[in-house]
């Protein structure tokens, strides 16, 4: 174990230049510690050497004994001309007890930067000084008396020793720390650093400074004034004035404010109490330094309770600021990022952006989202997607060094650019190539991750909450997502009203949904072959209608209900309001073959969606078998493990299964055999292009041939005209859907024109 915690000098003339300076000190911070001096006994009041010798042995190893040494024999020699023979003893004692100290604490010592602000160190520096090397260095200063006094007797001997004691830890308490600060400093940041800090500590804390010279003076005062019962109770004022500057202030200020209400209280109290008796000159000033050192050790115990605490709190937020996988920033560290930069406080009430003005420094946001994490991870596995992620994190970081990026969820990042110099266009490029475009952070046998990039730009000055730039950030995601392409957005007053007005049309389409009054439309589904033996099949499609009665198209409220989180509550009340249709039409009922109902992808994965549609068919008394629940492909294998559940539930409960926009996701086939479906709906960008693109032609034909092979029957969706109708059926799809054979309509529209 290392003697030192700082390099000590090599050079002999540097070790004697320590020396003396140590030496020096020590004897002038002890003569001027003469100014409050009991009588009867050999040490000041609050005794300087004790807690000199214990920072200087911990910083500057065994050389600081000889310092110590030096400078009280200095002391003593100028102090005990009469009494030369006490020398020995006095420097003895003053070593001895911290040598002690040091040996016992050193190795907890070394552990830490701030052992005077640290609860186990601190406590073992006040048990070991209490309880061994006050009493050593106590022992030590009694021999010394008994050795040069003819007279001395064992009452002498025990008052001696507890003065002794008590004014040792005094000093050790006050001057120990303290000078712990101004050694390490040096060594580390240097003298004119720790000064800086020191008046800025005394700044800080300028009136518990006040404070304390104000209760050593009214002290001092009362003492002179003949009050010594008031007088000590005014000492008890120390405590709740150093307690309260302990709990807020930080370890520096603390130690100086110590040693500062140790100095004063104690110096003026020895002034007056000339007055009065010797023999109440002892007692009055053991007690006061009894009471003195009982403050500062409260204060102390306080200092470092208090401070672990905040560092506790701020290790807390470290780490809620910080994703644990990848080492970036968590999505509350980014929040909090945010907020620094564009300095403004979370707004509790509504947007509004007074004296809006372009913002030349435009903080931008970037995200990179990978939309189908969860198939990615059931094919890789939780461990190699996690690998996939830390890999990714570290692209961007690497691609992009002055974003400050985060993890905001499963393989979502988002980045904070505050650099208004840099080309985002350029910045977005890079990004797209390092990971969107990247061929090395996965396998492409395993399927290819699907990636959106998009950013938000902070136009305006001043910039608008948090919360509206995060969900202006989602809305350009989403858009990214369905274009496929990478999209900018600006934030600005109107995105704040938009966003407003959307949650205003969220809140109707929750009260629409409550009430249910959904309007069905329905569209037929046609069989290419013998399309008469089945004549009423349809997938049921809803609208909303409006305060003046208008239809609004899905194109409008769905987008709305799915970033409001409405999702769940549309499907469930479609089902609800089609079984309740069909129960009170039955002559509807007799002539379905099949009726098609949408489910999102929050209702799949509702682990109870079959329970409600099982108890939905009994409720209304429904044949199960004439209904089928379309599933989109993205949304089912967005978590492949729930859709197979939930699929499975659903054909449990004799109602059929279909899988819309087939062949959008990854790993089309390998999920088409995980799945126990009736139907695929062959995605319509395939059956669009069907005439002029052989690609896609080749494509619908294999998974015609694919689906039969499992005995999976296809449906062609946006089937816009005769020629395509051909082309479809030519190529073995088994149904077809589009507006050749009619556009959505009213639900009851289809049974009373259709026969």
């Amino acid at each position: 174990m290392p003697d030192t915690l700082t390099p000590r000098p090599s050079q002999p003339l540097h070790r004697t230049t320590a020396v003396l300076v140590g030496a020096a000190v020590v004897a002038c911070l002890s003569l001027l510690a003469e100014v409050a001096t009991l009588q009867t006994v050999l040490m000041p009041l609050y005794w300087p050497a004790t807690g000199l010798a214990f920072a200087m042995l911990c910083t500057q190893g065994k050389n600081a004994a000889w310092a110590v040494a030096l400078g009280v024999g200095v002391w003593a020699a100028l102090v005990y001309t009469h009494t030369p023979a006490i020398i020995p003893f006095v420097m003895l004692a003053a070593v001895a007890g911290p040598w002690v100290a040091w040996r016992r604490v050193r190795v907890r010592f070394a552990g830490t930067s701030q052992p005077f602000a640290r609860q186990a160190t601190m406590l073992a520096f006040l048990q070991v000084q209490a309880l061994q090397s006050g009493p050593l260095s106590a022992a030590i200063l009694v021999l010394g008396d008994a050795w040069t006094s003819q007279t001395f007797s064992p009452t002498q001997s025990a008052s001696a020793f507890f003065a002794y004691w008590v004014t040792g830890l005094c000093g050790a308490l006050v001057f120990a720390p303290l000078t712990w600060e101004l050694l390490v400093a040096r060594a580390r940041s240097g003298l004119p650093r720790f000064f800086s800090k020191l008046r800025q500590a005394l700044q800080a804390e300028w009136r518990t400074v006040l404070a304390v010279l104000c209760v050593a003076a009214l002290n001092g005062g009362l003492w002179w004034a003949q009050q010594p019962g008031l007088a000590r109770a005014s000492l008890l004022l120390l405590l709740p004035v150093l307690a309260l500057n302990a709990i807020r202030a930080q370890p520096l200020g603390v130690h100086v404010l110590g040693l500062l209400a140790t100095v004063s209280t104690l110096t003026a109290i020895s002034l007056a109490l000339p007055l009065y008796p010797q023999a109440t000159q002892a007692t009055e000033l053991l007690l006061a330094i009894l009471a003195v050192v009982l403050s500062v050790a409260t204060t102390q115990l306080l200092l470092v309770t208090a401070h672990e605490r905040r560092l506790a709190l701020k290790r807390l937020e470290r780490q809620a600021d910080t994703d644990p996988l990848t080492n970036l920033l968590s999505l509350t560290g980014l929040y909090r990022k945010i907020e620094e930069l564009v300095d403004r406080v979370e707004d509790p009430g509504e947007t509004q952006f007074a004296d809006e003005q372009p913002n030349p420094r435009a903080p931008t946001l970037v995200s990179v989202h990978m939309t189908n994490a969860d198939s990615i991870e059931q094919l890789l596995g939780a461990r190699k997607s996690d690998v996939m992620e830390r890999a990714t994190g570290g692209a961007l970081a690497n691609a992009a060094s002055e974003v400050m990026w985060a993890r905001t969820s499963k393989a979502h990042f988002v980045g904070l650019l505050a650099d208004h110099t840099v080309e985002l266009d350029a910045l977005l490029s890079t990004i797209n190539f390092a990971v969107v475009e990247s061929r090395a952070l996965l396998d492409d046998t395993v399927g290819r991750p699907m990636w959106t990039v998009a950013a938000v730009k902070l136009i305006t000055q001043p910039p608008p909450p948090v919360e509206v730039v995060m969900a202006c950030l989602r809305r350009t995601e989403q858009l990214a997502q369905d274009t496929r392409q990478v999209q900018v957005a600006a934030v600005d007053r109107e995105s704040a009203h938009a966003l407003k007005e959307e949650a205003e049309q969220a809140e109707r389409i929750r009260q629409i949904i409550q009430a249910k009054q959904l309007v069905l439309y329905a569209q037929p589904i046609v069989a290419n072959v013998n399309p008469a033996q089945m004549p009423h099949k349809y997938e049921v499609l809803i609208r909303l209608r409006d305060t003046q009665g208008h239809i609004i198209p899905p194109s409008v409220f769905l987008p709305v209900a799915m970033r409001a989180g409405l999702m769940q509550l549309l499907d469930m009340s479609v089902m609800e309001q089609t079984f309740e249709w069909f129960a009170l039409h039955p002559q509807a009922l007799e002539k379905l073959d099949h009726c098609a109902i949408n489910l999102s992808g929050p209702t799949v994965a509702s682990p109870v969606i079959a329970q409600r549609i099982a108890q939905g068919l009994k409720l209304h008394q429904l044949p199960a078998h004439k209904f089928t629940f379309e599933i989109t492909e993205s949304q089912a294998i967005a978590n492949p493990a729930q859709a197979t559940d939930t699929i499975r539930a659903i054909r449990e409960c004799g109602c059929r299964v279909a899988i819309d926009d087939f062949g959008t996701g990854v790993a089309t086939f390998d999920y088409l055999k995980r799945f126990d479906v009736d139907y695929i709906k062959i995605d319509g960008a395939f059956i669009q292009s069907l005439l002029d693109d052989p690609v896609d032609r080749v494509i619908v034909e294999s998974m015609v041939k694919v689906a039969h092979q499992l005995k999976v029957r296809t449906v062609a969706e946006f089937v816009s005209s005769p020629a395509l109708h051909d082309a479809v059926t030519a190529l073995g799809v088994d149904e077809s859907q589009g507006y050749v054979f009619g556009a959505p309509r009213p639900l009851h529209e289809w049974f009373e024109t259709t026969d």
